[in-house]
């Protein structure tokens, strides 16, 4: 699923997953972060992680990666997952995931083939405040 909405909570049953990242232009260093929160919009748990500087597409990819892992070991089985990277939910949402070169594309596609509901959408970067606080 792909959509343009504002950032809401999730239905009942449901966990909201939003991920972000921050690619330094004067260091070598990039961040990504996440976090998790149930339908009533409380903190269920978190990342943040410092990576070596590289593509911020290859960054945003694994910041949406690490969440979706954490998702899986919190053993949250329904999963909203927000990006304000409309280029990388669009990949995503393709048939195109298994042939891609980036290895982080690949490792996303592998974890959403399991038992789960993983709903995925777009949102423009101004609703995406808390994760952008947290990757930086």
């Amino acid at each position: 699923m792909v959509s343009d909405m504002n950032q809401s909570v999730p239905e009942i049953g449901w966990v909201k997953l939003n991920t972000d990242d921050v690619v330094s232009l004067s260091s070598y260093l990039a961040t990504i972060g996440g976090v998790i929160r149930d339908e009533d919009g409380n903190w269920l748990c978190g990342y943040a992680m410092i990576l070596e500087r590289d593509e911020v597409f290859r960054t945003e990819a694994r910041s949406m990666l690490e969440g979706l892992r954490l998702a899986w070991e919190k053993r949250y089985r329904q999963v909203e997952l927000e990006s304000d990277n409309a280029l990388l939910v669009e990949l995503i949402l393709s048939s195109k995931l298994i042939d891609s070169p980036l290895m982080e594309i690949r490792a996303i596609h592998t974890l959403l083939q399991r038992n789960w509901k993983v709903r995925i959408c777009h949102i423009r970067r101004d609703h995406n405040a808390v994760t952008d606080f947290i990757a930086k």
